[in-house]
């Protein structure tokens, strides 16, 4: 008598979970490996779907990495296979946030003849994120306005006086970096 004993893998390969990961944007993130391995100690492939931009999986090495290039909560799904087709998903979150104040280039202090145009100035400020941000100027004497569009201050100040001037910068996530300077009118 013979007979055949067909022997079958029907387990899933097993992963270690991964904690969900918050990261900030434009920088580079501490490198995250899938770990998994099948019952049988054969190889399994791993398929890594939903990164933000600037991040990639290295198959060779299960390996994430890069540097996320755009703010938001991005649901990563990792499918594990084996050789036999079994397969298990895991999930994890990437939150890439913006927590850094925008950059503001200082304006010097300013000297200014009364009923005399003065040098528009340009406020020059960027963020992290590469995202835009806004500009709100306090303080400015009459006769000088700030221009949103421009992000110029500019006019003719008509009355004599020293005036603090304070900036008000704010990214799109809410970070925000004051600024000051003084227009003293003579």
């Amino acid at each position: 008598t013979t007979f055949t004993i067909d022997v079958e893998d029907t387990t899933k390969p097993t992963v270690e979970n991964v904690a969900d990961q918050t990261q900030e944007v434009n920088t580079e993130i501490t490198p995250i490996t899938i770990e998994s391995e099948d019952n049988s100690g054969r190889a399994v492939m791993n398929k890594v779907e939903g990164l933000p931009d600037g991040v990639t999986f290295d198959e060779a090495t299960n390996t994430i990495s890069g540097t996320p290039s755009e703010v938001g909560s991005y649901d990563i799904i990792v499918t594990t296979t084996d050789e036999n087709g079994n397969s298990e998903t895991t999930t994890f979150t990437i939150d890439v946030e913006d927590t850094t104040k925008p950059t503001v280039e200082s304006v010097a202090d300013q000297k200014q003849e009364v009923n005399t145009e003065i040098e528009p100035i340009k406020i020059e400020a960027t963020d992290n994120s590469g995202q835009g941000v806004t500009n709100k100027v306090d303080g400015l004497p009459d006769g000088v306005t700030f221009d949103e569009a421009t992000n110029t201050i500019s006019g003719t100040p008509n009355e004599v006086g020293s005036y603090g001037i304070t900036v008000t910068t704010t990214d799109e996530s809410g970070n925000v970096t004051e600024t000051t300077f003084t227009i003293d009118v003579k």
